[in-house]
């Protein structure tokens, strides 16, 4: 059997292809802080969602459509399954929302320091 060569993928490709794993980290970090066995389904639901449109925006191989399937516990005969595409009414508001609120989130921050910006 012959093994592959091994080489070394440049830096950069290398950074991308670890920065395809940020909205995976993202939301394991989230669901302690926002999910526990309280949780409505449409909470969960929607952490989810914006967690699948998060890695949609930092990793090209992750697209529309998303298949929903929703069962009730210990239950696997009553699933519910609904595809979401790209101009889904509530995915779409979900999504526009959610990016106008970090932007006011990030916007309420304070300013960095002069020091930051300027070469040392």
């Amino acid at each position: 059997m012959n093994a592959l060569p091994s080489t070394s993928l440049p830096k950069h490709v290398s950074l991308l292809g670890y920065g395809g794993l940020l909205p995976f980290i993202f939301l394991a970090l989230l669901i302690p802080f926002s999910l526990d066995y309280q949780t409505s389904i449409g909470t969960a639901l929607r952490c989810g969602l914006i967690s699948f449109d998060s890695t949609m925006h930092s990793n090209l191989s992750v697209g529309m459509p998303l298949d929903l399937l929703v069962y009730r516990k210990d239950s696997f005969s009553d699933a519910k399954s609904y595809r979401i595409t790209h101009d889904d009414p509530y995915f779409v508001r979900l999504r526009t929302q959610w990016a106008a609120r970090q932007y006011d989130m990030l916007t309420d921050l304070p300013e960095a320091p002069g020091a930051y910006m300027m070469p040392g």
